[in-house]
């Protein structure tokens, strides 16, 4: 599994993601008419599917990350169909590496989701949307609590550290992930059955991860290998 897909953006623990006040997405009349026939035609597929809304990057830099908000269903038709040529998107996404002494949690994505269904990802990870928002600035620190509580039932009381990492820009997909190393509270190792993003949640230490990567890469989400090798060359420096 290669990591030449992969853009580092190097950012630090005070980088600012910035809301932008009054950009609007507009579209012809004819594009936004392939992005609802598109949706429709996912949710007459039966995939699970949730009308949102995700943050567009228009600028990354070390110290601010600045962009405005589009609807789900815009950035999904411009993900698989063929209006990726039509405009440009770079979508923020949340990844959590999550650590309870030595192990690691890894969830396994549900057969429904609409993207890499099946696959294995660190958990948690989503979208990064409009709740934590306040005064034009995003809370990446509330964003992940809220992840790890959906997906985990873990609160902010079996936290001990949150820190952003990097950011890690897929080329070929388009989008940048927004990487968050969270830190729990020693003894933490209760887990809530798993919702609807994940069908399996496993703790697993890192020669398990290691000998899985090596071994079975098949099974895992590709910007996952990305993650990791950045997460151990952290560890190194």
């Amino acid at each position: 599994m290669e990591n030449d897909n992969y853009l580092i953006h190097k950012i630090t623990s005070e980088t600012k993601i910035l809301v932008e006040n009054n950009p609007t997405e507009r579209y012809s009349q004819e594009i936004q008419n392939e992005i609802d026939h598109f949706w429709q035609s996912k949710i007459d597929s039966g995939v699970f599917l949730f009308d949102g809304k995700l943050f567009n990057v228009t600028h990354i830099s070390e110290d601010i990350i600045r962009g405005h908000f589009i609807h789900y269903r815009t950035f999904l038709a411009w993900r698989y169909s063929p209006l990726r040529e039509a405009f440009t998107l770079k979508p923020l996404s949340l990844s959590c590496m999550t650590f309870a002494g030595n192990h690691i949690l890894v969830g396994k994505r549900a057969v429904h989701m609409a993207q890499y269904p099946n696959l294995l990802e660190f958990a948690p990870s989503g979208g990064v949307d409009s709740e934590c928002e306040y005064d034009g600035e995003i809370n990446y620190k509330e964003l992940t609590q809220r992840e790890l509580l959906e997906e985990t039932g873990l609160t902010s009381d079996n936290i001990s550290t949150i820190q952003l990492i990097t950011a890690i820009e897929d080329i070929k997909e388009g989008t940048l992930e927004l990487c968050v190393k969270i830190t729990l509270q020693e003894n933490t190792d209760i887990i809530h059955p798993p919702q609807d993003e994940y069908s399996e949640l496993h703790w697993l230490n890192a020669e398990q991860i290691e000998q899985s990567f090596s071994h079975t890469p098949q099974l895992w989400l590709p910007f996952s290998f990305a993650f990791w090798k950045n997460i151990t060359l952290n560890k190194k420096k």
